[in-house]
C-alpha cells in the first residue's frame, strides 16, 4: 500500500470515529425523557397549586354575603327608571314640537290657506290650464273658479 492510500484511510477512520461520537455524545433518549417528564410534572404542579387557589378565593367569595351589593340597588333602578321616564317624555315633546313646526310651515304654503285668505285659483274649463293673467282670457272663456268652500263656474263678460 502506498503512502497516499495509507493516509486517506487514516483519515477516513478518523472522521468515522468522529462522527460515531458525536452520534452518541448527546444526551441518552432516557436520559432526556426522565427530564421531560420533570418539567410536565414542574409545570403541572404549579398550575395545580394555581388552580386550587383560584378555586378557594372563588369559594370564600360565593361564601361572603352580598347585601352590600343588594342594598342599594332599588334605589339605583329607581333613579335610572325616572331618567329613561323623563327622556322618553323630553324626546316625545321635542317630536311633537317639531311635528307642529312643520305643519304650521306647510299650512303656510298650502292653497287651502291662500284660498282661506279670500283668493280664488281660475282654470279654464277647456284647456284645464290655470289662469294667471287677465290678458289669458277672452269674452267667450268658460271659467271654473275653486273657492275655500266649494267650486263655482264663471262666464268672462269683459276681459279688459
Amino acid at each position: 500500500m502506498s503512502t497516499s492510500q495509507l493516509m486517506f484511510l487514516v483519515i477516513g477512520l478518523v472522521l468515522s470515529l468522529a462522527l460515531i461520537w458525536m452520534a452518541f455524545a448527546g444526551p441518552s433518549p432516557a436520559k432526556e425523557s426522565a427530564r421531560r417528564l420533570q418539567a410536565v410534572r414542574f409545570r403541572h404542579s404549579e398550575n395545580t397549586n394555581d388552580k386550587m387557589e383560584a378555586q378557594m378565593r372563588k369559594a370564600v367569595a360565593a361564601r361572603k354575603p352580598r347585601v352590600h351589593k343588594v342594598a342599594g340597588s332599588a334605589s339605583r333602578i329607581d333613579a335610572l327608571a325616572m331618567r329613561l321616564h323623563n327622556n322618553v317624555a323630553h324626546g316625545l315633546e321635542r317630536r311633537r314640537a317639531r311635528l307642529a313646526e312643520l305643519a304650521r310651515a306647510l299650512h303656510a304654503v298650502s292653497p287651502l290657506a291662500t284660498l282661506g285668505r279670500g283668493y280664488a285659483v281660475l282654470i279654464d274649463r277647456q284647456s284645464g290650464a290655470v289662469i294667471r293673467s287677465a290678458a289669458a282670457v277672452d269674452p267667450t272663456t268658460r271659467v271654473r273658479g275653486i273657492l275655500v268652500d266649494g267650486e263655482i263656474a264663471l262666464r268672462v263678460d269683459d276681459s279688459g
